[in-house]
């Protein structure tokens, strides 16, 4: 199926539909959306978001896409976004940089699209290599952390798992443990293993080092952290010599490893 056939179930429903949509924010889309009992209504306003926000299935589509994902997994990868960005609704939340943002729904999108595509794209491949593993593991971290660890990542997108270390991430943030956060953001959102899927430091030495405007805007918004407080938070460790970042990720590790909630789910 192509990205047009993909299109046109939800173009028909607007153009069936006698409401005048353009005249609404997609930020009050969504609100109508969620406050409406009425289904026939309910699939106007998705498809309008959809519609509205269909440029950005076709970028994770056409461009970058050296993983050679399908039509469907990229459509797939959209409509979670979609429901994701929906259940937030971050421009309601005071603490959200896209607080009042007119354009904070299609924002948080682009944003958020990027985040999944990744995290759809190393969970397919890190499958394929450990099918038979659902656990993250820290459990051959090595005393002096150099060899990495082994990390084999399901496939099946958990949405309780991720609810409840999202949580924690924002916890270690919140209590300061910016690394902590930030490496267990990496570990399970970006690609930092080797082909043995060992933990590459290197990777993730370099990670910490790039975390940039860009990702706190996306860090901010999706754990409804202030974004100045999250910027301000890279001067802890972007500037380190090696040898103290490294000293600040093993700790990290130890933190992680000694977690009671984390330990369970990843199976330390």
């Amino acid at each position: 199926m192509t990205l047009s056939e993909l299109k046109e179930p939800f173009e028909q429903n607007i153009k069936s539909s006698k409401y005048e949509l353009d005249k609404y924010s997609c930020n009050d889309i969504v609100s109508l959306y969620l406050s409406s009992s009425i289904m026939r209504d309910k699939n106007i306003y998705i498809s309008y978001l959809i519609i509205k926000s269909w440029n950005l299935l076709q970028k994770i589509y056409y461009v970058n896409n050296n993983a050679n994902l399908s039509c469907e997994e990229c459509y797939d990868i959209f409509i979670q976004t979609l429901n994701y960005v929906i259940s937030k609704h971050v421009w309601d939340n005071e603490d959200s940089s896209l607080f009042g943002d007119p354009d904070a729904f299609l924002k948080a999108m682009a944003i958020t699209i990027q985040c999944r595509k990744k995290n759809f794209i190393n969970a397919k491949f890190k499958y394929k290599r450990v099918a038979n593993n659902n656990y993250l593991s820290l459990d051959s971290l090595q005393e002096d952390f150099q060899e990495g660890f082994f990390t084999p990542y399901e496939e099946t997108y958990d949405e309780l798992i991720d609810s409840i270390i999202e949580k924690r991430i924002k916890y270690y943030f919140e209590k300061k443990k910016y690394i902590s956060a930030f490496v267990l953001e990496g570990i399970l959102f970006y690609n930092l293993f080797d082909d043995n899927n060992n933990l590459d430091i290197k990777k993730l030495r370099k990670y910490l080092r790039h975390l940039d405007n860009n990702f706190c805007t996306y860090f901010s918004t999706k754990y409804l952290l202030n974004e100045k407080e999250v910027l301000h938070s890279l001067n802890y460790f972007k500037y380190d010599t090696q040898d103290k970042l490294d000293k600040k990720i093993q700790q990290s590790f130890i933190t992680l490893k000694n977690d009671d909630i984390i330990s369970k789910i990843l199976n330390v």
